[in-house]
């Protein structure tokens, strides 16, 4: 296998975040390996780097810049590579960069320049890692060589030179990184838009700026290629592309080729005719619409575009295993269910949590302040819980919508998690639900989403044991 990308040997490369979670590693190593001149700076400190740092050679470092940045390691650099996490427009190093003119790169656009695979493109609002790990599931199930990666988690940069043209690639993008492979115009085979709802304007300037960062997975394909939609969003009607048409949905027309979601199961609808793959032939989880939902969108794809037979789409789905921090049940041998639904970091993925629920529900709330407006996240469900415990940046915010929307209705603003969790099990009833789905991204409590799970898991685990 050939290592590394020979046309960055000898480039002076400025890598922005090393971080703890695999994207920045993967970048230094790649980079390393072409024979580029890579200088490392993160405003992280050695002691909080030092696992990551581990999976690196730092002697091959040009230079290493930790606790700050330095603005010569931008305005003397042929290349800057930036963080999916940072917006360059709004920060004084990058902007220093583009003032010079200094080409700006990012760890998902160089992986996409040098696969040589067939790429499968999720992104939405909610729903991306279930759908991304479905199909992902599905392909090899059915014997076909396929990679999972992108916003996921994972990155699939060390293994490129390995991807043959044969190959599926299901790569999970997130607005950021879309927003990064701009000027490459990429050009997925298929394109999937679970949905679409404001989200991250914290980092966007304004939501068209997000749709227009979402919109980059389509932009480009021909009627060559495909594009799926969700048939129930009004906001995927006018979506921009020349591919070809797939829906999926509940309001599919019969007319309409797709994978609708019906009472019993899900009905492929295509040019040579319909299949149902029934539900009582799948797990129980998919009972929950949220899942039915991805589910019909995964199926848009193996079943309809790649044309896999039915009997292989089945045994796909019965192999699919739950994501960690995604409606993950923690406990159900107490009187209390916890439920572990960290990844739901939007308003959208925590009202399908809410009514996913057939139980009476505590329910942790909040997080990091995206600039979203969290009211319509609280009416929807304030008449359905039993009592809400607000954290981070938001949680004044959330107990304040909720007290208003309804009096007497039990809201704790909890200075931590331990002391939501705390307090929803001072209050929870046998059979109830002790559910942590924030609505919000994690905030300075947490590194992420998987470090809240995480500390949810720990913190639950510690309290039934005692």
């Amino acid at each position: 296998m050939d290592r590394g990308d020979p046309s960055f040997a000898g480039q002076r490369v400025t890598v922005m975040g090393l971080g703890r979670f695999g994207g920045g590693i993967a970048v230094v190593n790649f980079l390393l390996d072409s024979g580029a001149r890579v200088t490392l700076t993160d405003l992280q400190s050695a002691t909080a780097l030092q696992q990551s740092l581990a999976q690196i050679d730092v002697s091959r470092l040009e230079s290493l810049v930790l606790g700050e940045h330095r603005l010569e390691d931008f305005v003397t650099a042929d290349l800057i590579v930036v963080s999916p996490a940072l917006n360059p427009n709004r920060n004084r190093y990058t902007l220093a960069a583009i003032e010079q003119g200094t080409p700006l790169t990012s760890e998902i656009e160089i992986f996409w320049r040098n696969c040589r695979g067939s790429k499968i493109v999720v992104t939405g609002t909610v729903g991306k890692s279930t759908t991304s790990t479905l199909i992902h599931t599905m392909l090899q199930a059915a014997g076909r060589a396929a990679f999972l990666g992108g916003n996921i988690g994972v990155s699939l940069l060390p293994t490129v030179g390995s991807i043959r043209e044969e190959d599926w690639v299901v790569l999970e993008l997130s607005s950021f990184q879309l927003s990064q492979l701009a000027s490459t115009q990429p050009i997925p085979e298929i394109t999937v838009v679970t949905n679409f709802r404001p989200n991250h304007l914290d980092w966007h300037p304004s939501i068209d700026d997000y749709r227009q960062c979402k919109e980059q997975a389509s932009r480009w394909q021909t009627d060559r290629q495909v594009t799926i939609l969700n048939r129930d969003d009004e906001a995927l009607r006018n979506w921009p592309g020349a591919g070809k048409r797939i829906w999926f949905g509940r309001s599919l027309q019969e007319s309409e080729q797709g994978a609708r979601v019906a009472p019993e199961g899900i009905l492929l609808q295509a040019e040579t005719g319909q299949t149902m793959i029934p539900f009582s032939q799948l797990p129980d989880r998919f009972q929950y619409r949220h899942l039915q939902e991805n589910l019909a969108a995964a199926l848009a794809v193996t079943g309809i575009c790649l044309e896999l037979p039915p009997n292989q789409l089945v045994d796909g789905v019965r192999r699919f295993e739950p994501l960690s921090h995604r409606l993950e049940v923690l406990s159900v041998d107490g009187p209390v269910t916890f439920v572990n639904d960290s990844k739901a970091t939007t308003p959208e993925a925590t009202i399908a949590a809410v009514q996913s629920m057939a139980k009476p529900i505590y329910l942790i709330l909040g997080g990091k302040d995206k600039q979203v407006d969290l009211r319509p996240m609280c009416e929807a469900f304030s008449q359905r819980v039993q009592g809400v415990a607000c954290i981070g940046d938001v949680g004044e915010t959330l107990a304040d919508h909720f007290r208003e929307l309804t009096p007497g209705l039990p809201v704790e603003v909890a200075a931590s998690l331990d002391h939501a969790v705390e307090w929803s099990i001072s209050r929870a009833r046998s059979g109830d639900i002790v559910l942590l789905s924030p609505g919000c991204a994690s905030h300075s409590e947490f590194y992420n989403f998987e470090h809240r799970g995480d500390e949810f898991r720990r913190i639950v685990s510690e309290l039934l044991s005692r």
